[in-house]
This record gives structure tokens, C-alpha cells and sequence, in this order.
């Protein structure tokens, strides 16, 4: 890694990324739609971040904010005001894409809806990360990740058998909707190179949870066999699901298929013929089996053995890996300079090109950091600028 926080390329490799030239306007707040633009961001797309004068609404959980925000410029804006409006009409009219994820009234009320950001500029590529899309009943309702969770039945899934419902830790809905959206803009910039035109394309969050939750098929005859968790919530039958070691550690095994599962019973000395037996008994013997050695020892043999295995690793690991000298100079992880929390790491895109850079060369920005720079592009003067600012219809970040 280069002193500056970007990642070394060779000679072959050019310094622009696969996204440079194309800019989005990103008006989303918490996580979902601006971790969509933040990971065009990385591949080389200017992203504007615009937000109110108070800021993003995210902005209190600093940490978690920042998780989402890299790589963009922040200009805070008053859509309210006739004036903060035209502004981003300025910024719409030279955009590639503009994405949010407001509810669609609000982006409605706010004068930035589709039919109007279309009028302004038609080859523009609207990205809208609804909820629970922008038809049918529930298209007026709002939500988070724990709603979605909840609306698909992830909760229940995740709980085991008989168990109450339990929330999923991490951001799934949120992660998972945010790199749709990233991939249909892409395949939207596909087609208007082709055509010319652009298109609005829409992500309901809820339906995410299906993606999740479809384990289980349908036939004519109805329903097919379903993957429950068990009431332990150690895994979904005997060859995939973690097992305790005797050093009180614990070991996933993940086998889906005959071969696989043979090899793991000859690893740890049980009959193939136990194949046959019910599962209850079969999970009894296999967990006796593994609290007769340590976590260690069983991964020597396991891998040894071709068997799909790791260790369940304790919380905490994210700490370690941030830490990790490798990873920062292999990309995994990133470093830079953050006007407030000083050097920052987080982790990095983890996409690689041969010909095209990733680079990830901008902390996540303050509000209305790069105010002044945005406008100056756009033809606002100094004074023009001065008189705005005096007037609350935009903010100047000051570090």
C-alpha cells in the first residue's frame, strides 16, 4: 500500500477506475442507499452526497455512519427551499445517476421524484431503495432493518425450532439490498450505453428477505421439505450445523453431499452404516465424537480428510483483522486520515480488476465538507456562495 492509503497497481493497470467520468447523486440516509453509492464510489464514480444542513440522519452513530459514506463529496443542502432545490436540479442536470432511499412521498413532496429528475435530464438513472415498494398497501410505510427482517420471517428462521423469534445480527437487509442496487445501476449504465435512454429502477427492501428465506420450494403437490434450524440453533441436520469441541471451542462442518459426509465419519471413526440411523442418535454419536479432542486437533484431521470445516470464531474478530499488517497491504483493509477520529481503518473493496484501478483514496466526508467545492463546479461564486450559506440554504463544514 502506497503511503496515501491506495492500493499499489502494476504497470499494466490503468489509475482510473471502471467507474471514472460517471457521477451519482446519492440523497439516501442510514445505510442501505449509501452503501449502494459508496461501493460505486470505490470504483472510481464521483458521488455527491447530498444531505440537509443537519445532517444525515445516521450521522449520531459516527462509527456506523462512517461504515457507509467513504469515497463521497458531502454538500448539505435545504431541499425545502426553492433555492436548495435548483441546486440540485443543477446537479441532477449533469449527473449519471441519482439514488435515494426516501419514502416515495417524500422524495414527492421534496420536488425530486422521478417524473421531475427525468424532465431534467432524461438519460438520467434513478435508483429508489423503497421499502416495501411503491405500489400495494404498505408503500407509504417506512422501516429498518429489524421491520424487514421481521416482515420475511427472518427472525423465526433464525430462532431455531420452537424457540421465540431472535434478531439477526449485522445488517443483512440492509447490506444485501444495498449491492442490488449497486449491480442494477451498473446493468442500467449497460443499457444506456446501448440505447441512450435511462431508466428508473426500483429495490424494495422487504422482498430481501426472501432472497434469505428460500430455502424451501413449492411443487403442485404443495410445499417441499423445509431446512429448519434446530432448537439449539447449532445447525440445520448432522453433517452442517458446529459441534463443540473439548476445549470448549466450536467446529462448523458444512458436507452436502455422500462423499463428503463419508470422509467425515471415517475422520472421526464413526460407521458409515450410521448413515442410516435416525438423525437424533446419529448427532448424539458425532457430538460425543468431537468433545473428545480440541478445536486444533479436529481441524488438522477434518482438513486433512478434504471436509469442509472451520473454527466458530469468538466476536472480535474484525478488531484482529483491522490489525492485520497483510491485509492492509493486500486491500482487505484500508487506512486514512479522518478530520475527527484521526488515522481510520475500515475494511476494503474487495473487488479486484486487472486493468482498472479500485481506489479508496476519501474518508468518509463531514457535512457540508465539500460545499463550497461542489458549488464552485456547478458556477456559484464566492459571494453567491456567502449569501446562500447567510441564508441557512446550505452548510459549509468547517473541520
Amino acid at each position: 500500500m502506497k503511503h496515501d492509503g491506495t492500493h499499489e497497481q502494476s504497470s499494466a493497470v490503468s489509475g482510473r477506475g471502471p467507474l471514472a467520468g460517471i457521477r451519482s447523486v446519492d440523497c439516501g440516509m442510514f445505510a442501505a442507499g449509501p452503501y449502494a453509492a459508496m461501493l460505486l464510489s470505490d470504483l472510481g464514480a464521483d458521488v455527491i452526497k447530498v444531505e440537509p444542513p443537519e445532517g444525515d440522519t445516521m450521522r449520531p452513530t459516527e462509527k456506523a455512519f462512517a461504515g457507509v459514506q467513504r469515497g463521497k463529496r458531502s454538500i448539505a443542502l435545504d431541499l425545502k427551499t426553492p433555492e436548495g432545490l435548483q441546486i440540485f436540479y443543477r446537479l441532477a442536470a449533469r449527473a449519471d445517476i441519482v439514488q435515494h432511499n426516501l419514502r416515495l412521498e417524500v422524495a414527492e413532496r421534496l420536488g425530486i421524484g422521478y417524473a421531475r429528475v427525468r424532465e431534467i435530464n432524461p438519460k438520467i438513472i434513478y435508483c429508489h431503495g423503497t421499502g416495501f415498494g411503491s405500489k400495494g398497501p404498505l408503500r407509504s410505510i417506512g422501516g429498518f432493518e429489524m421491520n424487514y427482517q421481521a416482515h420475511g420471517g427472518l427472525e423465526s428462521a433464525q430462532a431455531g425450532e420452537g424457540n421465540s423469534p431472535v434478531l439477526v445480527c449485522g445488517a443483512p437487509m440492509d447490506l444485501f439490498t444495498a449491492m442490488q442496487a449497486a449491480a442494477a445501476i451498473l446493468m442500467a449504465l449497460r443499457w444506456r450505453d446501448e440505447t441512450g435512454a435511462g431508466q428508473y429502477l426500483e429495490i424494495p427492501q422487504f422482498a430481501t428477505a426472501y432472497v434469505f428465506e428460500s430455502q424451501q420450494y413449492i411443487t403442485p403437490e404443495g410445499p417441499g421439505p423445509r431446512f429448519t434450524l434446530d432448537s439449539r440453533q447449532t445447525g440445520l441436520g448432522p453433517f452442517y450445523r458446529i459441534y463443540e469441541a473439548a476445549d470448549g471451542r466450536w467446529i462448523c462442518v458444512s458436507c452436502p453431499d455422500q462423499a463428503s459426509r463419508e470422509r467425515m465419519l471415517s475422520a472421526l471413526g464413526v460407521d458409515a452404516g450410521m448413515l442410516s440411523r435416525p438423525r437424533a442418535e446419529l448427532e448424539g454419536e458425532l457430538e460425543m465424537r468431537f468433545r473428545a479432542r480440541g478445536a486444533d486437533a479436529w481441524m488438522a484431521l477434518l482438513r486433512s480428510s478434504r471436509v469442509p470445516c472451520e473454527i466458530a470464531q469468538e466476536t472480535g474478530t474484525v478488531e484482529k483483522i483491522l490489525s492485520d499488517e497483510r491485509a492492509l497491504e493486500r486491500g482487505r483493509v484500508v487506512e486514512y486520515e479522518h478530520p475527527v477520529y484521526g488515522r481510520l481503518r475500515q475494511t476494503g473493496a474487495l473487488m479486484r480488476f486487472s486493468a482498472t484501478a479500485v481506489r479508496i483514496e476519501r474518508p468518509p466526508p463531514l457535512c457540508g465538507e465539500h460545499t463550497r467545492e461542489v458549488l464552485r463546479e456547478l458556477g456559484f461564486d464566492a459571494e453567491q456562495i456567502a449569501d446562500l450559506e447567510s441564508r441557512a440554504v446550505i452548510r459549509c463544514a468547517r473541520s
